[in-house]
């Protein structure tokens, strides 16, 4: 006859039912969140495809997968979240500033956090 000396079980090893855990899954950019950045998403998916529907006031949650490929194509991926309140500061100025250089096709300024 056999004996369990040692059981290395957990309370998730009886769980009813299991859910695999999706990789596709991931939480959206920051940008997508904040006020400025989802409305500059909002100008250079409007330039980049005419043919969408953006509304200007409007939310549009349905049109977040396609901001986020503006978050790309902008190259802001790597872009941190401002924390502070000059930060904060700083990200509405050059968010404006991003704004009106993806309506006039000129070349985005440089991001950069102050500490």
């Amino acid at each position: 006859m056999s004996y369990l000396a040692e059981i290395d079980m957990t309370v998730a090893d009886f769980r009813e039912h299991y859910a695999p855990v999706e990789a596709a899954a991931k939480e959206p950019h920051w940008l997508l969140g904040s006020l400025y950045g989802r409305d500059l998403l909002k100008i250079k998916l409007r330039i980049s495809r005419p043919e969408v529907m953006v509304p200007e006031w409007k939310h549009a949650a349905h049109l977040d997968p396609l901001l986020e490929e503006m978050v790309d194509e902008l190259g802001l991926r790597d872009m941190p979240e401002p924390k502070t309140f000059g930060q904060r500061l700083a990200y509405v100025k050059t968010v404006a500033t991003m704004a009106l250089a993806v309506k006039k096709n000129m070349a985005l300024p440089e991001w950069r956090l102050n500490n």
